[in-house]
């Protein structure tokens, strides 16, 4: 796989858009998803986004062709927020539990205990910079 992010192989692909030249990926530090459009010899970045929400209303037509609307929680903010979520339940259960939508993803903590990150993704979180866990 290529670390290159116009590459045809690169390792961070999060949709790809069967009827419409385009894909989405996560840029190399896990900070935000980048549209791009297929040409011949590579990808060609078109927008970058912090967030999953407008990349539908910038671009309808991926909308209408089957892109998700929820976010695949990929980004670090999005994976803190998603942990953030966890510390503001009740701590009255001996484990607290979270899925990562699409990714098969678990992240789990004891009561008192540190965060820990379970399953299987073909999304490579844990190579991102800045995660603690």
């Amino acid at each position: 796989m290529s670390l290159q992010e116009t590459s045809f192989d690169y390792d961070h692909v999060v949709w790809n858009c069967s009827l419409l030249p385009y894909r989405i990926i996560v840029c190399v530090d896990c900070i935000q998803y980048i549209v791009q459009l297929r040409e011949q010899s590579s990808y060609r970045n078109l927008s970058f986004f912090t967030e999953w929400e407008p990349i539908g209303r910038r671009y309808p037509q991926l909308v209408t062709s089957g892109l998700p609307e929820q976010s695949p929680n990929i980004l670090s903010h999005e994976v803190r927020r998603l942990l953030l979520k966890l510390d503001e339940r009740s701590a009255d259960r001996e484990v607290e539990t979270v899925q990562a939508a699409d990714l098969g993803l678990t992240v789990s903590r004891a009561t008192g205990g540190s965060w820990s990150l379970s399953g299987t993704t073909k999304h490579s979180l844990v190579r991102c910079p800045g995660f603690v866990f």
